[in-house]
């Protein structure tokens, strides 16, 4: 009861003075706070980045997306989900873009619709 009344008159006098108290606790016995949600499956085909003689690398101009205001296009993991990759643009050869940096040309790209990728997604190919 003593305490009780210490920490009241201490909550008291700290809202006077304006300051802030948190108390605060954990405790980890029950299931976790935020369970894993499955995420929906995105189905979608590939095509690869085309390498040239001289070491450039095309892609289709359409497969460059901007998202969270960077250029970049999204590729497909090696455990089949989608990961954007930020790109540097040169110059256009017709349908084609040339990539000045940001892949090696190894990549497999993401074909559109491309509103409910995002990076992470996981991904299921289709055939195109």
């Amino acid at each position: 009861m003593k305490d009780k009344k210490r920490l009241n008159s201490f909550l008291q006098s700290a809202l006077l003075t304006g300051s802030a108290l948190m108390l605060a606790g954990c405790h980890n016995s029950g299931p976790a706070a935020t369970p894993e949600v499955a995420l929906p499956v995105i189905q979608q085909s590939v095509i690869p980045a085309e390498i040239l003689d001289d070491g450039s690398i095309l892609i289709p101009a359409d497969t460059i997306v901007k998202h969270i205001g960077t250029a970049g296009v999204f590729i497909l993991s090696d455990d089949n989900q989608a990961r954007f990759r930020m790109v540097k643009a040169g110059k256009n050869n017709g349908d084609l873009v040339s990539i000045s940096s940001g892949l090696t040309g190894n990549e497999q790209i993401l074909t559109g619709p491309y509103e409910s990728i995002y990076d992470g997604s996981p991904v299921k190919l289709t055939k195109e």
